[in-house]
């Protein structure tokens, strides 16, 4: 029952905060290399200064035609870039947004080591599905979300389909 967007005023600035577009929390449309008009759509009737958007795990900074901005501050456990120089960095990504009484002077993106083998541990412990698939994508890179026949397979194996099956019936 969560909003998908969310509108937050820090000072003189209206920031337009979402998973992804405002009324849209899933797809690749905001993917860094969509098209101009897919980023116009971020702040389309809105009359916020900046959108600060996640899903697609890529720190981004740039401009709708109107040029407010779009920032996108990447991803703290899940770095993703397809470009094999960038690949391997799988640092923790994050973005601090300094704001003062006239607007925002500093916007810095950031990369910081982790300790992935208490990441996975804390994961297990938690009972996370999947926690082979994660585990890789922590060491490689390589996303499975998308590969849906490991996904088919694997959901048979261990029984994931019944347990949100059972889950969404007990939801009625």
């Amino acid at each position: 029952h969560w909003p998908l967007h969310q509108l937050v005023d820090v000072n003189k600035l209206r920031f337009s905060c979402a998973h992804n577009l405002p009324f849209h929390n899933f797809g690749q449309k905001l993917y860094p290399t969509s098209s101009q008009t897919t980023f116009d759509e971020v702040l389309k009737d809105t009359k916020a200064d900046v959108a600060l958007y996640a899903h697609v795990h890529h720190p981004l900074m740039r401009y709708t035609t109107s040029e407010q901005l779009v920032i996108n501050p990447g991803s703290v456990g899940e770095p993703f870039c397809d470009w094999p120089g960038l690949h391997d960095d799988l640092r923790a990504e994050y973005c601090i947004l300094e704001c003062d009484e006239q607007g925002m002077p500093q916007v810095s993106f950031r990369k910081v080591s982790y300790d992935r083998q208490q990441e996975i541990k804390r994961a297990e412990k938690a009972g996370l599905p999947y926690l082979d698939l994660y585990s890789d994508q922590l060491y490689s890179g390589i996303v499975h979300t998308h590969d849906h026949d490991l996904l088919e397979k694997i959901n048979e194996e261990r029984g994931y389909l019944k347990d949100v099956l059972k889950y969404i019936e007990k939801l009625k």
